[in-house]
């Protein structure tokens, strides 16, 4: 395989590290209180002019992360030419001598480049009425104000009706446009997608561009690569649900047995052969982008980079895949602060996929320049501690701050930074070394509010696929094993989906059903094996409950194991604080303490009520956007 050697070399130093990270003598609430210097800090993302700066700037810029508490950096860099390699060999060597860790985002494409290799594109749409009125576009600028890159696709005239035949439709490359009737224009085509990326669908391409990298970087950074640099970020999709492969057209008609050119119209909306056939060939189109993506780019990239012995992470955000899956193929998904409920249940979905997958780094992305702003925000010790929070609950376990380029020194921004550290640092000592406490793996697109108080997982189809069932369990190659899968009902309208279920529930996984249609999955597994049955008559009492008199407060939780303790992370995301009584089930015998990650300081809740079935009752108040541990 590809660098064997080096393999085998980080390997041990990786194994080095993790003893003298997780078998730490001092016990958590020494480690809570004053976090260790190691791999349980928090990273900064750095922007060094590599080609043009001098190595005292780089390592003026290296210490101030230091100084601030990171104990990483990630890297943007110019497109690599001999003076950006030897400066970034400087700036490793450096970061090997003050302990942090090494990432760099993936090059850009050089001047050079541009001009000479394929770029992603993505569809690209407008329309207007036949009298050249009521315009419509999926993209800015419109089509009939062409990018320089758009390239034609298509020229039809759709009659305005509620539902369309194919053979309705008028080619007008062609005919002329009817004279008879209402109708609507509709251009298609395809340009490069905003920055200009690499095409991530063309397989030599990725394989030539990702290969050539790999090997430079254990070129010029032989003395820190493995143990040093040990982080690849690759460039993200932004918005996909446009995108196009060059030869999307023939994969649609090798998936579906359809001819895409007379079915553009139902990615801009127009029910051609009615509804249901619409929204089959829109499926049909972002399943094929969805398994070019996988075996083009990401299979790609997840043999080459791990086989390389480094890691490679990836925004979940605009990806064609499922949250879920990203960690298949890269092994450091990153979550974005989450401006929306969707967001927020990508995240969760993510991190959840990354568990079960056995990814321990979940990186949590926020820009302290960008971060939302809230009345109740503005009283947090450090402006970005409520988006640090959401992130911590839906699972990251490393917090990646990006500073806007450059960490200045001295000043607010570099205060913030420095304070958002610590608190970022003290929450991750527990969350990196903790186990996830999960009570269901869930195979589902859509929140189940009926799991909202459960310690969850998830997974996808595809990596539901590839694990194995055997004593009740389902088992990966990762190792994580789950006894009880939630299932959304939607999911089970596929055939091939419900067969899977039955399979799980045959050979004795304890399989739920979540939503409407669980009466119809009744004894659908084979007679030797349990039924699948509703979630709700799962017998299992809440892993958290939370009641509060105010309106306005919104508690969320994640649950761990770690060191002999158990412990919850507790967050009001609410804008409103307020009393909250807390019901936890997993408890052990230990007293409930309440610890801060603001301050480190810890204390002994001494109203706490433990019941017959060993669930303790606890009352807290909870601030606007609060956050604390609750360890037992």
């Amino acid at each position: 395989m590809l660098f064997e050697s080096q393999v085998l070399r980080i390997g041990l130093c990786v194994a080095a590290v993790i003893f003298s990270t997780f078998g730490a003598e001092e016990g958590l609430e020494a480690q809570f209180v004053a976090p260790p210097q190691n791999l349980t800090r928090p990273g900064v993302a750095l922007t060094l002019d590599l080609a043009h700066g001098d190595s005292e700037i780089f390592s003026r810029q290296l210490e101030r992360a230091r100084e601030a508490g990171a104990g990483g950096v990630l890297l943007t860099v110019p497109p690599a030419d001999e003076a950006v390699w030897a400066s970034l060999a400087k700036v490793a060597d450096r970061c090997r001598q003050l302990g942090l860790e090494l990432g760099v985002r993936d090059f850009g494409l050089a001047t050079q480049e541009v001009a000479s290799v394929a770029h992603t594109r993505k569809l690209v749409w407008s329309s207007y009425a036949s009298d050249g009125t009521d315009g419509a576009t999926n993209a800015r600028p419109q089509v009939f104000q062409t990018a320089r890159s758009y390239q034609e696709l298509a020229r039809l005239a759709v009659p305005v009706a509620e539902s369309v035949s194919p053979n309705q439709i008028v080619d007008l490359t062609q005919s002329p446009l009817p004279t008879n009737g209402a109708w609507r224009v509709y251009q298609f085509g395809h340009s490069d997608i905003a920055s200009p990326l690499l095409d991530f669908f063309d397989e030599r391409q990725i394989c030539q561009h990702v290969n050539t990298q790999l090997f430079a970087f254990q070129k010029r950074l032989e003395r820190t690569y493995g143990t040093t640099f040990l982080w690849y970020q690759m460039e993200g999709l932004g918005a996909t649900e446009s995108l196009w492969p060059r030869d999307l057209p023939a994969a649609f008609l090798k998936r579906s047995g359809l001819g895409l050119a007379r079915n553009l119209p139902a990615l801009a909306g127009v029910a051609v052969g009615g509804d249901a056939t619409a929204a089959q060939v829109r499926m049909q189109v972002a399943q094929t982008v969805r398994e070019l993506w996988r075996s083009r780019y990401a299979a790609n990239v997840n043999e080459l980079v791990h086989e390389a012995g480094v890691e490679a992470g990836i925004g979940i955000n605009g990806l064609p895949v499922e949250p879920e899956e990203v960690a298949l193929y890269f092994k450091r998904p990153m979550l974005s602060p989450a401006r929306s409920e969707a967001q927020r249940v990508a995240n969760i979905r993510a991190a959840g996929g990354a568990r079960t997958l056995g990814r321990r780094v979940i990186v949590g992305g926020v820009d302290t320049a960008a971060v939302a702003a809230t009345a109740a925000a503005a009283l947090l010790p450090f402006p970005c501690k409520h988006e640090v929070d959401r992130l911590l609950c839906a699972g990251a376990t490393r917090i990646l701050f990006e500073t806007g380029g450059t960490l200045p020194g001295g000043d607010d921004l570099f205060v913030a930074v420095r304070d958002a550290c610590r608190y970022a640092h003290r929450c991750q000592v527990i969350l990196q070394q903790g186990e996830a406490v999960s009570d269901f793996l869930v195979w589902s697109q859509e929140p189940l509010p009926v799991l909202a108080g459960y310690g969850c997982d998830y997974a996808t189809q595809k990596m539901l696929e590839s694990a194995v069932a055997k004593g009740g369990r389902i088992r990966f190659d990762s190792e994580q094993t789950y006894g009880a899968l939630a299932i959304s009902a939607a999911e089970l309208k596929s055939k091939a989906a419900l067969r899977l279920a039955r399979q799980f529930a045959a050979r004795g996984v304890n399989v739920w059903v979540v939503g409407g249609g669980a009466e119809a999955a009744e004894g659908a597994a084979e007679p030797a094996g349990k039924p699948l049955r509703a979630a709700a008559d799962c017998g299992i009492l809440p892993d958290f409950d939370w009641q509060s008199e105010v309106e306005a407060v919104q508690v969320r939780f994640l649950h761990r194991r770690v060191l002999g303790v158990e412990a919850y992370f507790v967050v009001n995301t609410g804008e409103a604080g307020g009393p909250v009584t807390c019901t936890f089930r997993d408890t052990g015998k230990g007293e409930a303490e309440r610890w801060d990650p603001s301050t480190g300081e810890v204390s002994t809740l001494t109203q706490a009520v433990r019941a017959a079935d060993g669930r303790v009752t606890v009352s807290l108040f909870l601030a606007p956007n609060d956050a604390c541990f609750i360890v037992f």
